[in-house]
């Protein structure tokens, strides 16, 4: 089965050309004694919908008529060639692939990229080309791409804090019960959609690990924020950095997680969600945005999180401080599933709550001791 990555919402992140992807339009013209004639036929460039990588070594681009494909090159993070002239076949577009209110009858254009080295999983890259349609109008484009990442882990969220206090920063945890390769794994909170997804770096991780990505990185501290990439677990120094298990940071200052949030754990950018969790500070009828509300939905809709994605059946985060965390109680129950071969149990309201004062344990078992509201 093709495994299909997309990444429509990412691409329209970087239209026009803020933070990366260049897209420049030339229209055809036909030379006059007076200089250059536009036809009265068709002049409007193809357009680009769609990018999605099947696999390590094959992408599918998505226009909105039929073109011609020039030009095609690979390049790395520095820039260096790393494949051109990249080879390519015309297909009709599969409506088992097409995004989310993509017209059927667009056009598609597979390829199969033949590079001088692997493309490395979790590695930057760019894909550079020009597509011209039949009246030779031409788009070009480079589209930033990060390496498929086929040795996805098996995760799920572990511990949530959302206390602040100087030099202390929000977390949150994942626990590894099948081992892998974190490149491109997604981190993403509802309430932050602002800064957008937090995007994994390549790192081995095994069965049992525990990994903390601190939501800030202050900037007294950032010299020894660092993530924690390779057999050295102790290699972070800030303030909060957790000793034995996998650090990972934030790079700015900002807050992000909020008491009432939604968090999503993707395998990739766009790619299917591994996990959920739904927590509100107390109760309430409705999300206060459609953000919240539209990750919440998916969430329940993929069953990652079994309730009715409103904040009544969310996890309750009251009682949330730097020492009291909101932790998940079934990591146990997971451990048994995987080793059995069983489904992973429900991810629910039930297995969430706030442990007592002192409980909080980055990077180590969950306390199973419940805070008690006096």
């Amino acid at each position: 089965m093709r495994k299909y990555h997309h990444v429509s919402n990412w691409l329209s992140c970087f239209i026009p050309a803020a933070l990366g992807l260049v897209v420049l339009s030339v229209v055809a013209c036909r030379a006059t004694t007076d200089g250059a004639d536009f036809p009265a036929g068709d002049v409007s460039s193809p357009v680009l919908q769609d990018f999605i990588q099947i696999d390590e070594s094959r992408f599918m681009l998505m226009f909105s008529e039929s073109v011609v494909l020039e030009q095609l090159a690979v390049y790395d993070g520095e820039g260096v060639l790393c494949a051109e002239n990249v080879s390519f076949q015309q297909a009709e577009p599969d409506a088992a692939v097409l995004s989310d209110g993509m017209d059927s009858g667009a056009f598609c254009t597979e390829l199969s990229v033949e590079t001088r080295m692997p493309l490395i999983a979790g590695g930057r890259y760019v894909l550079s080309g020009t597509a011209v349609d039949g009246a030779g109008n031409s788009l070009l484009f480079q589209i930033p791409f990060t390496g498929y990442n086929n040795r996805v882990p098996g995760l799920v969220l572990s511990e949530i804090r959302t206390g602040y206090s100087k030099p202390k920063v929000e977390f949150v945890e994942l626990y590894v019960h099948t081992p892998g390769n974190l490149a491109g794994v997604t981190l993403y909170n509802a309430a932050d959609d602002k800064y957008g997804e937090y995007v994994f770096p390549a790192a081995e991780v095994d069965a049992g690990e525990y990994i903390v990505v601190h939501y800030r990185s202050l900037e007294e501290q950032r010299s020894g924020c660092i993530d924690e990439t390779n057999d050295d677990l102790n290699a972070s120094t800030a303030a909060d950095s957790v000793d034995g298990a996998r650090d990972f940071w934030i790079a700015d200052a900002n807050a992000r997680l909020a008491d009432s949030d939604v968090v999503l754990l993707r395998e990739r950018s766009g790619g299917q969600l591994m996990d959920a969790v739904l927590f509100a500070e107390d109760v309430q009828s409705n999300w206060k945005n459609e953000t919240l509300t539209a990750a919440a939905a998916e969430a329940v809709a993929t069953g990652v999180w079994q309730g009715d994605g409103t904040p009544a059946t969310a996890a309750v985060s009251t009682g949330i401080t730097l020492t009291r965390t909101l932790c998940r109680q079934n990591i146990p129950d997971i451990d048994f599933a995987v080793e059995t071969g069983l489904p992973l149990p429900e991810n629910n309201s039930g297995c969430w709550f706030v442990v007592k004062t002192s409980g909080c344990t980055p990077g180590a078992v969950n306390s199973i001791e419940m805070h008690e509201p006096k």
